[in-house]
Formats: structure tokens, sequence, C-alpha cells
């Protein structure tokens, strides 16, 4: 799902929404949601600070599960660790860009070496399988997890699944 723009909010939050939007967050009258866009009437601060949430979305989707939540600005989860700043969250995302990147080229220059390995001399292939071995027991060493994975995927496709 592709999220929309963000709103660029002014001071008033209300320039975010039309009337109907404004009817159905705040359950306010079509008159009053005239009066909000207008100017001549101002919500109460705990409807401001709502619709500010909401143009700014930083409201939890429904979706989520219930056991997640935000107190302050961390995000705690029901796991058994620390709640987890914005900053770590990016830094994991990050990590997690990086670890899938290099399993992509890991793959692609393992295809590539089974392609052309046929074509090299045996000399040459002396040369590039250790290095190739030497590069999957560094990935091994950062993420057991993933060799295991690996290991699974080459069994299934050994037995023909």
């Amino acid at each position: 799902m592709r999220l929309e723009p963000l709103p660029s909010l002014t001071d008033n939050p209300v320039d975010a929404f039309d009337t109907e939007q404004l009817i159905q967050i705040l359950g306010c009258s079509r008159s009053t949601a005239a009066r909000y866009q207008a100017g001549t009437q101002t919500p109460r601060p705990a409807e401001l600070a709502h619709l500010r949430a909401l143009a700014e979305r930083r409201i939890m989707p429904s979706s989520w599960p219930k056991s997640m939540y935000f107190r302050g600005d961390k995000l705690h989860t029901p796991l058994d660790r620390e709640p987890l700043t914005h900053a770590q969250i990016q830094q994991s995302q990050w990590v997690a860009r990086q670890w899938y990147g290099t399993m992509d080229f890991m793959a692609k220059a393992e295809k590539g070496l089974r392609e052309i390995s046929p074509q090299l001399t045996f000399a040459e292939l002396t040369k590039v399988r250790p290095i190739h071995a030497e590069m999957q027991k560094e990935l091994e060493k950062e993420n057991p997890l993933s060799h295991q994975v690996r290991k699974r995927r080459q069994w299934f496709r050994h037995d023909g699944c």
C-alpha cells in the first residue's frame, strides 16, 4: 500500500481536512465543521491535537496488535525487550535493508558463478571457490539463522519441492 504525501500543515490542522472528514473525525455538525474551516470558531485543544496527530499520521492503526503501544517517544512491544525509540527502529530497518541487499547480491553472485563454472579452467576454479567459501563463512558468522534457512531451501530443492 502506498501512502499519499502528507498534507502541508499550517498552524491550523483543520486545514488538512475537508468538511466531511471533520464531521466524521470529530463527530460535529456540518455547520460547526464549516465554522472551524472558516476560522470563526476554533476546535477544543484536544480536538486540535487529535487532528494534528491524524494529519501527521501519528496514530497507530487499529490493525496493529493491542499489546503494542506508544508511551512518550518509545514503542512498547509484548516482547521482553526495552521499548524502542524512533532511532532504533530506523537503525533496524537500515540493517535489514543492508542484509537483504547483501543476500540478494550473494544469490546473484552464486548464480553467476554456477553459470560460468563450466567455462572456467581448473586453475581459475581453484582461485574462485576459496573466496566464495570464505564469503559464505563470514555470512554464516553474522547470521547463523539465515544459514539454516538456506540449508533447508537446498534440502527442499533436492527433494523436488
